[in-house]
């Protein structure tokens, strides 16, 4: 049984501290996801990764409070719970987050049952230490679903805003010039009309696309007409196709709280009339 647990605890180790040390160490930009998450809180969780990680193994090989080895792993039983949920939230597997916390569960009373000596002590401290994490994940949880209700609401408004904002610039380019612009790239241009009048820039650069969407698409047609589109995904995972045509506006999307929209299975595109 101590051959088996040792290699569980190795396995977890290496698996919790290449995780942890990548979230303390990578740029907050590459560790986004399908659902926002505060900078802050993942390297906390990298933090409590790698803490946990060194805490499955270096009690039992330096031979020093051994109490620690189980509390350790109830820790990352308790950020596997946290991890299963988001998993849950965006609909992906839950197969690697529950089998990894199921694993450390069971080093955690492994380790507790062989410290018979120490065991009325540990208990008291495990059962502290577990309600205490079951409460901060619990606040957790809520802190990271209004930031990504925040987020989310933040990246499609600033995608509808800005191809509002586009298309009142090319409808103020095509009053003067009679004619929408061949790219949006000269609505960063003054423009010189037939009549020798001369206006603009309408803008002073073209927005960067926001966060999940991709790059302003403009079309002109043959009828003078033309078409502004973004497509993507919202912090929330939502897919979004918002669109702008000649003397239209751009219509808004209603708030809807991410975690419920998820559950309740409330996703749709969101397509602009023509």
């Amino acid at each position: 049984m101590n051959v088996l647990l040792w290699i569980i605890q190795i396995l977890l180790a290496v698996l919790f501290l290449f995780g942890g040390v990548m979230m303390l160490v990578l740029p907050l930009e590459k560790l986004t996801g399908p659902v926002a998450v505060p900078g802050l809180f993942l390297r906390f969780i990298g933090l409590c990764e790698t803490l946990g990680g060194l805490g499955l193994i270096l009690p039992g090989l330096l031979r020093i409070r051994m109490g620690l080895t189980p509390l350790a792993a109830a820790g990352l039983v308790i950020i596997m719970v946290g991890a299963t949920v988001l998993n849950l939230h965006v609909g992906e597997s839950t197969t690697l987050t529950i089998v990894v916390g199921l694993l450390a569960a069971f080093v955690a009373y492994a380790r507790w049952k062989a410290a018979p000596r120490q065991k009325s002590g540990l208990l008291r401290v495990f059962v502290w230490a577990f309600i205490n994490g079951l409460v901060l994940l619990i606040l957790l949880a809520i802190v990271v679903d209004l930031y990504a209700n925040v987020a989310a609401g933040a990246t499609l408004v600033k995608a509808q805003a800005d191809v509002q904002t586009l298309a009142s610039a090319v409808d103020q380019y095509q009053a003067h010039m009679g004619a929408p612009p061949a790219t949006l790239a000269e609505l960063t241009s003054p423009a010189t009309n037939a009549r020798g009048q001369r206006a603009g820039p309408y803008m002073a650069s073209i927005p960067r696309a926001s966060f999940g969407f991709s790059d302003y698409s403009y079309e002109r047609h043959a009828n003078g007409n033309w078409t502004i589109t973004t497509s993507g995904r919202d912090a929330c995972h939502r897919p979004h196709r918002i669109e702008a045509t000649s003397g239209s506006s751009v219509p808004r999307t209603p708030f809807i709280d991410c975690f419920w929209a998820r559950w309740r299975g409330r996703l749709w595109t969101h397509e602009a009339p023509s």
